[in-house]
Formats: C-alpha cells, structure tokens, sequence
C-alpha cells in the first residue's frame, strides 16, 4: 500500500512537472510570436520613417531650387502619403561672411584643399574656387578633404594660392516618422553662389 500511493506521488510530481514545462513552452512559442509581429511591425514603420525622410529631401530641394529661402524649410510635420508617416525639416545655412583663402597651389588633380580656416564652412558639401566647384567630404581646421573636382557642369582647373573660397549652402535635415520609428537624412543644397545654387550637392543618410 505505501509503494503504491509513493508512487502515486510521484506520478503527481511527474505530472506536475510535465505540466510547468508545456505551460512554459507555450508561453515561450507566445512570446516568440509576439516578437515576430513587433519585429515585422517596427520593420514597416521604418520603411516609411524613411521614405517619409526621403520625401522631405526631396520636397525640400524643389522648394530651394525655385527660390524659397533656406530658413523657409524648416516645415514640421508634413503628411506624406496618408500612411501615418510625416516629415519635418531643420535647414542651416552655411553662407561665410568671412571668406577664407587657400594657403596652397593647386592642380586639376589635388585632393585636399589647404585653407587659413574652415570655420564658418559646412562639415561637408560644395564650395566655389573661381569657377570650378568642388565637393568635399569633411573638414579639418585648415582643410577641406575628400574632395570632387569639377562637379555642377564646370571643369576642374589648377588655382593660385590666395584664391578665395566662396560657399552658400543650405544643409535640410529631414526627419521622416511613422509610428515608433524614426529616420534621417540630410541633403546638401546649393553651390557657390547665391545667383546660381546648382544641382542638389551631397547626400548623407543617418539612422535611428
């Protein structure tokens, strides 16, 4: 009799036990799903932060390159699409009133340019030297790296040292949003000069 009903309790234990783990399991297999579809979901909304971002860009360029200034484009929360997805822009004008000169030559070829300084200068974007213009990718306190020569229809040429550099450029920072997704990129608007702002410049993306 006390064999028995020891192992009755164990079979109960057992069953128990059986019992915890199928409960476990299942609430495993739950939250693995609801993961998925947050996953899935988040991955939608980010699809559209982005292309909301895009379209901020964009809307930004075409309002720029038909005279809107460039402490205009700062709209915020811009509908796009009537997916839930807006986009709201934050322009800087880049436009030195203190011009710097290049401290060296240089050639056709030269991939960096050596200035008295770069304060003042966006930290990436297209400058003016005579009648060439150059795209660059980033700065030092005296020079302009990662450099693009002869962009915007002109010709990459050799300039003298002293020759001053000349910027206007309008950097829009766009935001793009859709549900708990965000997304940003920046576009670089403008050329040299204010008569004459030239194609859309440098284009970053940034996530988050």
């Amino acid at each position: 009799m006390k064999t028995f009903q020891l192992q009755r309790g164990q079979f109960l234990v057992a069953g128990i036990v059986l019992i915890v783990v199928i409960a476990l399991m299942i609430a495993t297999l739950g939250y693995l799903y609801v993961s998925g579809e947050s996953a899935g979901t988040l991955h939608g909304q980010s699809e559209r932060a982005y292309f909301a971002a895009r379209s901020g860009i964009e809307y930004s360029s075409g309002q720029y390159f038909n005279g809107s200034a460039c402490s205009s484009l700062n709209n915020a929360g811009v509908p796009v699409g009537g997916a839930g997805a807006t986009f709201t822009l934050a322009p800087t004008l880049y436009a030195p009133l203190t011009l710097t000169g290049t401290t060296a030559a240089l050639t056709a070829a030269s991939a960096s340019i050596a200035v008295t300084s770069t304060a003042g200068y966006a930290p990436y974007g297209r400058l003016l030297i005579d009648s060439e213009l150059i795209n660059y990718t980033s700065t030092t306190g005296t020079n302009f790296n990662g450099l693009s020569r002869g962009v915007g229809g002109t010709t990459a040429a050799a300039h003298a040292a002293g020759v001053t550099v000349s910027q206007n450029l309008c950097i829009v920072s766009s935001t793009g949003a859709a549900g708990n997704a965000k997304r940003v990129i920046e576009g670089a608007l403008g050329a040299g000069t204010m008569a004459s702002p030239g194609a859309l410049g440098t284009m970053r993306k940034a996530h988050r």
